[in-house]
């Protein structure tokens, strides 16, 4: 496993976790206005898999649960699957725990076989180098239906946390400079629309769109891409 991978599973252990307890924004907007309205999502006539790449503590898997979905969820942070598992009981074996260079595994191994028609990346696809993403993309590509529709947020480089980091040896990835400011250690950026279309071109680009984050004025700036994608 290579090493910056090794580091921010550590990093991720060392945190906590990501403690979401309810379902962020983005994801209810996406299946209120777009997914059930456009995609007539989930399906009335078949099961329609989801699966949530970086769970965290379930919130988004439980939220397309209600939903309808087949919903499951994976994550390598031990503690956020186990708190998942305790926190929606009903839906405990549907939380996978996985390793951080999940790539390698085949996805349906994490959905009891079932091909998946939708795949979400909530803030959790800019932790691979560029080597490693696109083993992930075909990973995913390879275990969607016919049909099947990608969602991910990414972050731009206007956020504050790119002037704050500096570029690494892997490819695409920037690193920590002061382990006060972040509580991982490498990730991406993305620089445009244009740009996260061209990272995600194994897919056919459906929507995609912006937005910005920031508590007050003087609070660090988030600012993050959206795209949904289709399987070709």
């Amino acid at each position: 496993m290579k090493y910056y991978l090794r580091k921010n599973l550590k990093y991720r252990e060392n945190d906590g976790g990501s403690n979401s307890p309810n379902v962020e924004d983005a994801i209810f907007r996406l299946q209120g206005k777009v997914l059930k309205n456009i995609y007539k999502l989930p399906s009335n006539k078949r099961i329609t898999t989801s699966l949530d790449f970086g769970c965290g503590q379930g919130s988004t898997v439980n939220f397309f649960h209600q939903a309808g979905y087949d919903a499951y969820g994976i994550d390598i942070c031990k503690g956020d699957i186990e708190i998942a598992k305790r926190r929606y009981p009903y839906i405990a074996d549907k939380f996978k725990l996985c390793k951080p260079d999940v790539f390698k595994t085949p996805l349906r191994k994490f959905t009891d076989n079932k091909k998946i028609s939708l795949i979400t990346g909530h803030r959790s696809l800019m932790y691979f180098d560029k080597e490693d993403f696109e083993k992930l993309l075909r990973n995913f590509n390879n275990s969607m239906t016919s049909n099947g529709l990608l969602y991910a947020s990414m972050l731009s480089t206007k956020s504050t946390y790119f002037q704050i980091m500096k570029k690494s040896k892997f490819e695409w990835l920037r690193e920590t400079v002061s382990k006060k400011n972040l509580n991982f250690e490498y990730m991406f950026f993305c620089e445009s629309k244009k740009d996260v279309i061209k990272k995600f071109s194994i897919f056919k680009k459906m929507l995609i769109g912006s937005y910005y984050y920031q508590l007050d004025e003087n609070d660090k700036i988030t600012h993050y891409y959206q795209i949904l994608c289709k399987k070709k």
